[in-house]
């Protein structure tokens, strides 16, 4: 919503120094306005945070102004039907089936980028964006997995009527794996075959696939199945919300990463004080041991991204932990953005003094401050597009925002 800053002055004799507080008035929505107060000494100390509090306070006007442009958006021009939209890969369950095996065997075979049209004729409306794309590949290789252990699907027995009710490919104690057609999108695997296929293949998980290359197509299987299958029957029962092994598998990715956390800023921290020591010159001395210390936290964002992705838990679950761990990779991204920006003044302040030209001094702090806001924008947009906000949405919520305060203006 709107944003209104107060940037207000105050001295304190006491400290002897001068402290800023910096007031933000959010609008969310036609409610009571809410605030958020930021105050701290200007110091070296604090103007690092200054920047990451600025991020936090930029994300809470892209959640609060996002979802309105979508919901304008949407009601304001409603789609018209048109049975012409719905592409012929999924016209008819045939072309579905085939469509789906075309693109498994071309990813085997090496086309990775078509894995996304195999996806598509997924129905994962019901799995959060945030993480579609990732549940999505595992489903996919579950449900080829189903499909070669229940027998060699013949396309040409598979139906070729555009409308129509579901066509069932198999029945199992566990569910069924049908196609079922959706007006505007055409034929799709439903939303209750996606939630079934994990336990439909647990029940098949016994019998051999019909597939000729057999012993190759295990491999294509999730991390995560494969991981299960090789498990024993206790820790695979549920707990509380998840499975033992996967309750377990979280203490051992969250452990890992801390150690490399630690590792990682500890090497950095020696590095940086012998490289000091000995070659330093100049600003380059006064730079602090631990100025690489982000790039710890990086590496633990990135253990813990890449493990929460081999565990098959649940949508819910894996939602609100991967995106705190991508929140967290972006913040240590831009944190040690930051910290080589202070690495670049400091060579550019050694040169600016090696010269008698008074223009390079006043030059250095501006190009620090403009290499700051790009890093800035940058971490605004990798976080954007990690939490799948889009950015043409935002914009156009940040003028329908403006239009409403502006009609409301006029009518005072």
């Amino acid at each position: 919503g709107f944003c209104y800053s107060r940037v207000t002055h105050c001295s304190h004799s006491s400290l002897g120094r001068r402290s800023r507080a910096i007031s933000f008035i959010i609008v969310v929505s036609s409610s009571r306005p809410q605030q958020i107060v930021f105050q701290g000494d200007i110091d070296n100390n604090v103007r690092p945070f200054q920047h990451i509090a600025s991020i936090l306070f930029l994300i809470l006007l892209l959640f609060n102004t996002a979802p309105l442009a979508e919901g304008k958006a949407a009601g304001a021009v409603p789609a018209p039907p048109d049975s012409a939209s719905i592409p012929d890969a999924l016209k008819s369950p045939r072309a579905t089936i085939e469509t789906f095996l075309n693109a498994m065997e071309a990813v085997k075979g090496g086309s990775e980028d078509r894995i996304e049209e195999a996806i598509s004729t997924l129905d994962l409306s019901e799995i959060n964006q945030l993480v579609r794309t990732e549940k999505g590949r595992d489903i996919a290789w579950t449900l080829l997995e189903v499909l070669n252990r229940t027998r060699s699907p013949d396309t040409r027995k598979f139906s070729t009527r555009t409308e129509g009710k579901p066509y069932v490919f198999q029945s199992y104690p566990q569910g069924r794996v049908a196609i079922h057609f959706t007006e505007n999108q055409g034929w799709r695997f439903d939303q209750k075959t996606v939630a079934a296929l994990p336990s439909i293949l647990d029940g098949l998980s016994t019998k051999e696939s019909v597939d000729s290359a057999a012993p190759q197509q295990q491999t294509y299987l999730p991390l995560s199945m494969r991981i299960r299958q090789a498990l024993p029957a206790g820790l695979k029962a549920k707990g509380f919300v998840l499975e033992h092994w996967q309750w377990l598998g979280i203490l051992l990715i969250v452990a890992v990463g801390i150690m490399l956390d630690k590792l990682v800023s500890a090497l950095l921290q020696l590095s940086v004080r012998s490289w000091r020591r000995r070659y330093a010159k100049g600003a380059f001395r006064e730079i602090s041991d631990s100025i690489l210390r982000p790039f710890g936290l990086m590496a633990m964002a990135a253990t813990w991204w890449t493990g929460l992705n081999i565990l098959g838990l649940p949508d819910d679950v894996l939602l609100v932990l991967l995106v705190s761990v991508k929140f967290l990779a972006s913040i240590s991204g831009v944190w040690g953005a930051y910290r080589l920006v202070d690495l670049l003044d400091a060579y550019l302040s050694d040169r600016a003094l090696a010269t008698e030209n008074k223009l390079d001094d006043a030059l250095v702090p501006m190009v620090k401050k403009i290499f700051k806001v790009f890093v800035t924008i940058l971490g605004l947009v990798f976080i954007a597009d990690n939490l799948n906000i889009s950015v043409s949405s935002l914009l156009a919520g940040l003028g329908l925002r403006s239009e409403e305060h502006t009609s409301e203006l006029q009518s005072h």
